[in-house]
Order: C-alpha cells, then structure tokens, then sequence
C-alpha cells in the first residue's frame, strides 16, 4: 500500500471517528440547550441558547454546517498529528475548525435574515459560545476525537509493518 493510500485510509477512519463522536456529542448539547430554553426567564433566553429557538433558519444553518464541518476537521486531524505530534493541538485546530464554520454560517444568517429584527451589536454575543465551544471541546469531545484518531493511526501504521 502507497503512502497516499495509507493517509486516505487513515483520512476516512478519522472523518468516520469525527462523526461517530461529534455527532452524538453534538445532539446532546442542542437537545440540552433546546430543553433549558424552555425553562429559562426570558430576558436570559438568548445567553442560554434560546436563540437556537428563535432563529430558526440560523439553526437549520448551524446544524448542515456542524456536519460540514465535522467532515472537514475530522479529515485534518490526521496531518495535525502526522505534522504536529501533540494531541492537545490536533484537538485545538480541530475544535477552532469546527468552532468557525459553524459559528460563521449561523452569523452570516443571522446577518441575512434577522438584522431588521436584532441590532448588530447583538452579534457580538456570539463571540462567547464561540471561545467557550472552542476552549471546552479542545479538551473533552476534541480531544477523545483525536486521542481515537491517534491510536487508530498508530494501529494501522503497525499492522502494515508486521
């Protein structure tokens, strides 16, 4: 087997992985989010994720891009290992990756959508969920992801030298 070979073969176990775990990690956090919407005041609503509420078409954006996106960092992981070396950074990148186009389709439709019914400053609010989704998925769902991916690799990179 090429090297090509081997990294497109290791590329797909590591996407595969990114879904397997992103997915699922991701549907608790938006059932949860969703749930605690539901019983927060008002005025507390949109700190809390009610916006996912609210905005329904930033949501249906927020959701195809998280998957979007959860093929694109999980294809990356292996070259941040590969190159890198360290998990924790491989989980940094893949969890700014993810962070960023998801934040970024949900601002874009927020901006096309509901400005005339939102202030722009309110854009500015989503810089929080960013930093805390980023600074909490490096080092939980992020990390598992590319601990996975790391002893994956190391496997199948063993198995064809034995």
């Amino acid at each position: 087997m090429t090297d090509q070979e081997k990294l497109a073969k290791i590329r797909r176990k590591s996407i595969f992985i990114s879904y397997l775990i992103g997915t699922s990690a991701g549907l608790v956090v938006i059932v949860t989010v969703l749930g605690l919407s539901t019983v927060i005041p008002t005025e507390l609503l949109v700190l809390t994720g009610g916006m996912f509420i609210l905005f329904g078409k930033a949501t249906a954006g927020l959701l195809v891009s998280f998957l979007i996106a959860l093929w694109y960092a999980g294809k990356k992981i292996p070259e941040d290992l590969l190159n890198r070396g360290s998990v924790t950074d491989a989980s940094f990148r893949y969890s700014l990756r993810v962070n960023v186009i998801i934040w970024t389709v949900f601002t874009v439709v927020i901006g096309l959508f509901y400005i005339p019914i939102v202030k722009w400053s309110f854009l500015i609010l989503l810089v929080f969920p960013f930093v805390v989704g980023v600074l909490i998925t490096t080092f939980s769902i992020g990390l598992l992801i590319c601990y996975w991916v790391q002893q994956t690799t190391n496997r199948l990179l063993r198995d064809e030298l034995v």
